[in-house]
């Protein structure tokens, strides 16, 4: 219910950056130079699509904000609790949502009901899933 408060796509500045970043359990942030409108409407399409299931989205166009958190313009970060993980590829929905869909599930999880889809996703494309009993 939260999520469908928040604006599909928020825009991120230094005073709420550290908020949006622990906002949700995986938080995907768009690192755009401020004139990127296609990249910044692509990012948004792709935070439409996923935003039910995969977190919250924002856009930060501040190179300052980039540098400090380790990225270079264009690029992608998603945040999921201490882990990072950045996506500097082409920026199309696809590669963006395969990218988000991969990275936010957790390196080990309990799979049920809720979870089989999204882990039988992340194991077609890199076949790293194992069983552990």
């Amino acid at each position: 219910m939260r999520k469908q408060k928040r604006p599909e796509v928020s825009d991120i500045h230094f005073e709420n950056l550290e908020a949006f970043k622990s906002a949700g359990p995986v938080t995907v942030l768009a690192f755009l130079h401020p004139d990127s409108e296609t990249m910044a409407a692509t990012f948004a399409a792709t935070a439409h699509f996923l935003r039910n299931h995969k977190g919250i989205f924002g856009i930060v166009t501040d190179s300052i904000l980039a540098i400090n958190e380790g990225v270079s313009i264009p690029a992608i970060a998603l945040y999921r609790g201490s882990d990072k993980a950045i996506f500097s590829g082409a920026f199309e929905e696809e590669t963006i949502a395969a990218f988000v869909a991969i990275e936010s599930q957790p390196l080990i999880g309990e799979i049920s009901i809720e979870t089989y889809a999204d882990y039988k996703m992340v194991s077609s494309r890199t076949r790293l899933m194992a069983d552990a009993f």
